[in-house]
């Protein structure tokens, strides 16, 4: 029986998933799985921002991989108009920042190359970014990222330069070890290493002030 593998953002994380059949319940029951919540209170869009409404749309949307979704809760009061029940988190105003210059840094573990080449392609040819990736398809071989590594490519790019905004992602090993501390991002030396997500984020603030910040984790679970 044929699989359909897809990717869906919720709150600022990623989450990969399977379907068995390429159809609109299958996708729905496979999100309410992960996100827990009722399905009349969900919106579900491709990465072209195109809601997703029936079967056709759906197997559309695959034709491009790797495919992605982004769901969105709804505010179930009926005095609502569609703008504030897609988007209640957001003002209520038209203004927007198009991201046209953006420095893109993929990160993660090599064990998981095929997830990090379908990332890197997606933003290359679909939104047609320059990414640089941690993961070099010539050392394939090499399946282990150490935190003196992970660190060495964060300070190469924390530089001032003149991207417009900032992308990143981690696709690997990730946990959280307390509230204060938040999400670590889990490297493969020792199995004892980590970096605190929020550094990452600390770092890059101050050469991206006031610029538009995107923090993907397409995470796995350490004892998979």
């Amino acid at each position: 029986m044929s699989s359909y593998k897809a990717f869906i953002y919720f709150e600022g994380n990623s989450y990969e998933l399977t379907l068995t059949f390429l159809n609109l319940k299958n996708l729905k029951e496979e999100v309410l799985k992960i996100i827990n919540i009722n399905d009349n209170f969900i919106i579900i869009d491709n990465n072209n921002k195109q809601e997703i409404i029936n079967d056709q749309q759906l197997k559309i949307s695959f034709e491009i991989q790797p495919a992605l979704f982004f769901i969105y809760c709804i505010n179930n009061n009926n005095n609502d108009n569609d703008n504030e029940k897609k988007y209640p988190e957001e003002k209520k105003d038209n203004k927007y920042y198009k991201i046209i210059n953006p420095l893109v840094l993929l990160t993660g573990d090599s064990k998981y190359n095929l997830d990090l080449i379908m990332i890197k392609n997606l933003f290359e040819e679909i939104y047609g970014y320059d990414v640089y990736s941690i993961y070099d398809q010539n050392k394939s071989e090499i399946e282990l990222l150490t935190l003196n590594q992970l660190d060495i490519f964060l300070m190469k790019h924390y530089i001032k330069n003149n991207y417009d905004s900032l992308i990143f992602i981690w696709c690997g090993y990730s946990n959280k070890i307390s509230k204060e501390e938040g999400d670590i991002l889990i490297t493969s030396d020792n199995g004892n290493e980590y970096k605190l997500f929020k550094k990452v984020q600390e770092l890059f603030t101050n050469i991206f002030l006031n610029k538009p910040k995107i923090f993907i984790k397409n995470i796995y679970q350490k004892n998979e």
